[in-house]
């Protein structure tokens, strides 16, 4: 037990930042450590109390003892290995021992041992290499610096770092400005997580078309409030601190909302002024995408030097930053080999029979794995090994949700908001908000509940209590559709690989679902004989299972909202909204087809290079109304990207490909002024959207769309055979078009 309170980790100092540099010494030494932090408690409350003796660095007699802070503890079954690291690791660092069995709640099962970029693109690397060397972190094997100025050349999807950390930096006086926040930006939505310090604070959110991680519009800098602080998120591992934070100065003091602009991404404040309006910050979070990682932290204040608690308090939220888990590649290195629990960021239960003594007893379940700004807890277990598995599916694989309010079984491992259905869960998005019919605690919220299908033209919006946010059928609401009329039923099918996600309804001729794969909507099968609808392993379908008669191979193996099975009367509602949609469609294409292009943005064959960008308009914005752009064929190459630039009147932008249309590896379209509902995109031939990259769009194609492995699309995908590789992402966004 590593304690992280002031009045325990206090030898010699106010605190011993070396108590993360020990819990970054057990990691490397494939040593799981397990980060405690009572869901729900208040500014410096207790974590957990238990019955334990200081063993490090001397001797303390057992004593019922509090714990605050976050604290971090190491299981029995790995107590003599840690014993050997800490002493050998020595620096006064206070080690308790549990003596009986507690019940506390895991935030984090830490399974990757942290390594930290630091950027240096103003000069400025020392103000966090300082930390990581107080706390004990080794230059070269724990933390290295970026040779400015930090561009994709060295900063990408690829870098073997779990955190890159800017101090100051001022991105408008720098030629390479719009390379630096692009490139941290590939980082992030690779599973990286990122910190901004002052200054860097400002030039990162504020970058126009890179930026707005955490808001809509950006901040500014605001007076002084002369105010103390509010700790908004003390449940939470970035607020694991005692006592106050100081209120350092620096050229971003501090920050707030600009004018119209709001949180985004999840963000939410960590440190506030007090009654202050508008709220002024100190410290916020928000997170891209779904899954480990993506992070995105903030704190203002220039630098922490001082020996007082409270500017220490400023590096442990430094050092709490970078022990949060990250997504990062495999060849990397940063996880526990395999003969110990792997997997970032989740308690995998032991075999034992019964917990020793000095075992901790099992947590919560928070929400390892994800995001959670509640960090609700929904109950405890005994032990690890109580951990119950999971029920397997019924003959009709149906389930009956729970419409009362109340919660039923736990879950057993804190995965809540990964997008995996875990014991316990009745349903997980991949988030932790409410209001989208999966609770911010992975609940199926009840029917009736309000929610928001995405589309300005549907009203009455309701969850259905399978998951599904459903209003009057429209095509907006489904992610992938097969609309082409004039090819026989089995001609194309949807292949949907190992845990990928699609969010919305389904309708094709035949499905394929690989295991662990998720459709947070219906799954509709066109076809009236043969096989329509194949379920892998452990697949998830949150709304309606039907068919147009065609046969359902598997059913038994997936977890499904409600089950109707082949109708070949064609009467199901969901057929009839099938119908309805690819009607809808096909009159869409012939329309987008007929609109006159508009000789400013007609190109022929276009490619864009490796890691290059190409602007559209070249200058200014899209103007009123549709905006339409047309290319002959489009290659947006690796790492490249396709800015997209919309004025305050415009409504939506339609991209027509006579023939393909070809993302790379991580490339990318970015939206500037638009949001992701306003951009179609009409492909007379084959779409390949390459692994990682990112397309914010409908697409409307004519033949063959291939979403490639960690592909991310905003937008449906309509067309003729779909393939969504594993952990892809097709996540509908409803386009305005569909309300016309």
């Amino acid at each position: 037990m590593i304690p992280m309170d002031n009045d325990k980790q206090n030898i010699g100092v106010p605190f011993n930042l070396k108590a993360y540099g020990l819990v970054q010494r057990l990691l490397k030494s494939n040593i799981p450590v397990k980060w405690i932090i009572r869901a729900g408690k208040g500014k410096d409350a207790v974590d957990f109390s238990a019955t334990a003796e200081r063993v490090l660095p001397s001797a303390q007699a057992v004593a019922q003892v509090e714990f605050r802070g976050g604290p971090f503890v190491v299981e029995a079954q790995f107590a003599s290995q840690a014993m050997a690291v800490a002493s050998s690791f020595g620096n006064n660092v206070a080690v308790y021992r549990l003596v009986e069995a507690a019940q506390a709640d895991v935030r984090y099962t830490l399974t990757q041992r942290a390594f930290v970029f630091v950027a240096n693109d103003d000069n400025n690397a020392t103000i966090h290499t300082d930390v990581l060397n107080a706390a004990g972190f080794v230059a070269g094997e724990d933390y290295a610096v970026l040779q400015r100025p930090t561009t994709a050349a060295q900063l990408n999807g690829n870098l073997c770092a779990t955190i890159v950390t800017e101090p100051h930096y001022d991105g408008t006086r720098d030629a390479n400005y719009d390379t630096v926040v692009a490139a941290v930006r590939d980082f992030l939505l690779s599973g990286g997580n990122v910190l901004a310090q002052c200054k860097a604070v400002e030039s990162y959110e504020n970058h126009s078309t890179f930026g707005h991680f955490q808001t809509t519009g950006g901040i500014v800098k605001p007076s002084d409030p002369k105010t103390g602080f509010e700790y908004l998120a003390p449940d939470l591992p970035f607020s694991q601190f005692i006592g106050d934070l100081a209120d350092r100065g620096g050229a971003i003091p501090r920050y707030a909302l600009a004018t119209g602009s709001s949180f985004t991404n999840g963000g939410h404040p960590h440190v506030q002024h007090a009654s202050t309006t508008p709220p002024k910050f100190k410290a916020s979070l928000s997170k891209l995408g779904s899954g480990v990682g993506s992070l995105v932290f903030y704190l203002a204040g220039h630098d922490y030097p001082g020996s007082t608690i409270e500017e220490i308090n400023g590096r442990r939220m430094y050092l709490n930053a970078v022990f949060h888990p990250a997504r990062r590649p495999r060849q990397c290195g940063f996880e526990i080999p395999t003969s110990t629990p792997t997997r970032t960021a989740t308690p995998t239960p032991t075999n034992t029979a019964v917990p020793t003594s000095s075992q901790l007893a099992t947590p919560t379940a928070t929400n390892p794995g994800g995001f959670n700004p509640t960090a609700t807890s929904t109950g405890t277990l005994a032990s690890f090994t109580a951990t119950p598995t999971p029920t397997p599916a019924s003959a009709t694989a149906t389930r009956t949700p729970s419409n009362s309010g109340s919660p039923t079984a736990s879950p057993t491992i804190g995965l809540c908001g990964n997008g995996d259905l875990d014991p316990g869960e009745t349903c997980d998005d991949g988030n932790n908000v409410s209001g989208d019919c999966c609770s911010a605690d992975c609940r199926l919220e009840p029917v009736g509940t309000p929610c928001d299908d995405g589309l300005a033209c549907t009203s009455g919006d309701q969850c259905d209590g399978f998951g599904v946010c459903r209003s009057e059928p429209s095509t907006g609401q489904y992610a992938i559709l097969r609309w082409s009329p004039g090819d026989p039923l089995g001609s194309f099918t949807t292949v949907l690989g190992r845990r990928s996600l699609v969010g919305g309804h389904v309708c094709t001729d035949v499905t394929k679902m690989g295991g662990r794969a998720r459709v947070l909507g219906d799954l509709v099968g066109l076809m009236t004989s043969g096989n329509a609808l194949v379920f892998g392993k452990l697949t998830q379908v949150a709304g309606t299972v039907v068919t147009a008669g065609g046969a359902i191979v598997n059913p038994q193996t997936a977890l499904i909202g409600e089950f109707r099975g082949a109708d070949s009367s064609g009467g199901a509602p969901e057929l009839s909204d099938c119908a309805l949609a690819r009607s809808k469609t096909q009159s869409a294409r012939t329309q987008l087809a007929q609109l006159p292009a508009d000789p400013q943005t007609t190109f022929g064959a276009v490619k864009v290079k490796l890691r290059k960008s190409l602007r559209v308009p070249a200058s200014g914005t899209f103007g009123a109304g549709t905006a339409v752009v047309d290319f002959d064929d489009l290659k947006i190459g690796s790492s490249g990207t396709l800015e997209l630039v919309g004025g305050p009147t415009t409504e939506d932008v339609v991209i027509r490909v006579k023939n393909r249309l070809r993302l790379g590896r991580r490339a990318k379209v970015l939206l500037n002024g638009l949001n992701p509902n306003q951009v179609v995109f009409l492909v007379d031939g084959q779409t390949n959207v390459g692994g990682s990259a990112y397309l914010p769009a409908t697409l409307i194609g004519g033949d063959r769309i291939a979403v490639r492995r960690r592909a991310k699309v905003e937008g449906g995908l309509f067309g003729k055979t779909v393939i969504v590789a594993g952990a892809a992402r097709v996540q509908r966004a409803g386009w305005v078009g569909w309300c016309r």
